[in-house]
């Protein structure tokens, strides 16, 4: 999974790794906290295949407790 370095945030590095699914116009599903980028998992075939977009879910590690 690809990951991006966004800074840091108290001195702690603020990482957000994502996927890319299908071709197009990029649409991001943003996730709810405390789920991740997988929580798009079911949907992104069906959405991939009707709408023709480029999918972007990322994990936004710092809503994620660690």
């Amino acid at each position: 999974m690809p990951m991006l370095s966004a800074g840091t945030e108290q001195g702690t590095p603020v990482e957000i790794y994502y996927e890319v699914y299908g071709a197009g116009k990029p649409v991001v599903l943003i996730h709810g906290w405390p789920l991740s980028g997988r929580s798009w998992e079911k949907q992104v075939p069906a959405l991939v295949k009707a709408a023709r977009m480029r999918l972007t879910p990322p994990t936004l590690m710092s809503l994620i407790k660690r």
